[in-house]
């Protein structure tokens, strides 16, 4: 038995407190999801039975504006609101989202538009309703019923590979025309409306979560990797130093981090002793000369005598040459469209060196595969002393340093990030998410296309025996009919 019971002040007619019983805590919960369901008024009665409670499945909680893959969502839920557009002339607006830095975003995958809008009659048949992705041009709606239309659920379906993991914009653009235009002629303009509704749909197709890594501008998207789970509970945050300035350094970048993601992170944690993290992501903050050996190594940052040190950095170029692999890998790809695997590119190694002489010249941020756990990040933000450390992680606010950060290496001046700032890739590439049996199939058949090539032909050829055998076989017991 659990039931509602609405009891009124006896010296306060206006206010009443609510009471919701249950049995049970099985019963009790059953009343209060019941309670926050309701969305009609409440019966004329002090007291109501509930009997069950059917909750609908709901959308993963994700950060302010983020769409998640699998999943439908109204304009209104991404604010776009309902708009009009009215008069002649070009006029436009915008539904801003994003998608998860993580999304891997399958060329032979659709985004659904199922659009609700309106337009008034007397409009010229050539009137449209322009659609752009990013700023480029995909789709239009042919506004060409003189007698105008109130339309439900216009389906456009756009390619995924047009939008890109973080910021994305679909812009819609008017363009309305009267019917009746010429000299000394009454032009009617008040006709020429067009409203967009805020419950139309935006539909994000089921996609793997993959993504090449070390990526330094992933974290500035959504704080991946350390913002997955939401309440960053794989993630965990060394503070090389027991000072003041390297604390509020990591505090500003756990914050950091949290805006971008639109999550709290409740579940992080913060330690000095590097043995309680290493069964997580890590956030490594701290002067360059207390980062632990073992993360510098692995980042490919050698430390020099007078506190400098040197970067053994990687620039990568697509192969120009014609070769085997670049034609197979070109085949395969038309069939397996997968993302593009390290051994596509050319690597030409150099070095670069910064000296610490000058105190607080520099900043480094650099990403690598944790060396305690495979696929799991290491990010190390660091400066040359902790009182630099802090301005590095205040300009990390600014979008002229975080949207050029990328790569496994970022290094800036503190002092005018955004004119120093420079990234650098890495050739230790690995891959972070969950992609299925046939797509790592498909990867592993796109990073090794001459072993792939080899066992299609051994396959072809056992066939081929196989058949000839059966043939051969077949023949033998022809003729010998024949010759009886």
């Amino acid at each position: 038995m659990l039931h509602y019971q609405i009891i009124n002040y006896s010296d306060d007619p206006y206010h009443a407190y609510i009471i919701i019983k249950g049995d049970n805590s099985d019963e009790l919960q059953k009343a209060v999801y019941a309670f926050a369901s309701l969305n009609f008024p409440f019966p004329k009665t002090k007291s109501m039975k509930i009997d069950d409670v059917k909750i609908s499945p709901q959308i993963p909680p994700s950060g302010k504006g983020v769409l998640l893959p699998g999943y439908e969502y109204s304009f209104k839920d991404v604010g776009f609101f309902t708009t009009n557009f009215k008069g002649v002339g070009a006029k436009s607006t915008s539904l801003d989202f994003k998608l998860p830095s993580y999304v891997f975003l399958k060329p032979n995958s659709f985004l659904s538009l199922k659009i609700n809008f309106s337009y008034g009659s007397g409009m010229r048949k050539d009137s449209t309703l322009n659609i752009q992705i990013n700023g480029k041009y995909v789709a239009s709606i042919h506004l060409d019923n003189i007698k105008g239309g109130l339309i439900r659920n216009y389906l456009i379906d756009v390619p995924l590979s047009l939008f890109k993991p973080g910021y994305n914009v679909i812009t819609f653009t008017s363009v309305l025309s009267p019917l009746i235009t010429g000299y000394c002629e009454f032009v009617q303009t008040e006709n020429l409306q067009l409203t967009i509704f805020e419950d139309s749909k935006i539909s994000i197709p089921s996609t793997p979560s993959w993504t090449a890594m070390p990526d330094i501008s992933l974290f500035f998207i959504d704080g991946f990797p350390f913002s997955k789970p939401s309440d960053f509970s794989n993630t965990g945050v060394l503070i090389t130093e027991n000072d003041s300035d390297t604390l509020s350094s990591a505090i500003n970048l756990i914050a950091l981090s949290a805006q971008k993601a639109g999550y709290i992170p409740f579940k992080i944690k913060i330690s000095y002793d590097k043995n309680k993290l290493t069964n997580k992501n890590i956030i490594i903050v701290g002067s360059f000369s207390k980062i632990p050996k073992e993360y510098l190594k692995g980042a490919g940052i050698q430390i020099q005598e007078g506190g400098s040190f040197v970067y053994y950095l990687v620039k990568h170029f697509e192969k120009g040459e014609s070769s085997l692999n670049v034609k197979l890998r070109s085949f395969i790809g038309n069939i397996f469209p997968i993302l593009k695997s390290k051994s596509e590119f050319m690597y030409s190694k150099s070095q670069i060196s910064f000296s610490g002489k000058e105190e607080g010249k520099w900043a480094v941020i650099s990403e690598l595969e944790s060396p305690h756990k495979s696929r799991n990040t290491v990010l190390i933000v660091t400066a040359s002393d902790t009182e630099s450390l802090a301005r590095v992680v205040n300009s990390l606010w600014e979008p002229s340093v975080s949207g050029k950060a990328a790569g496994a290496l970022t290094v800036f001046d503190p002092q005018s990030p955004g004119e120093t700032i420079s990234s650098y890739y890495s050739d230790k590439v690995y891959y972070v998410g969950k992609i299925g049996f046939f797509s790592s199939l498909s990867v592993w058949i796109y990073a090794h296309p001459v072993i792939f090539t080899i066992l299609i032909v051994i396959i072809i050829l056992i066939l081929a025996y196989f058949i000839y055998r059966a043939l051969k076989n077949f023949k033998r017991k022809r003729v010998g009919e024949s010759e009886r």
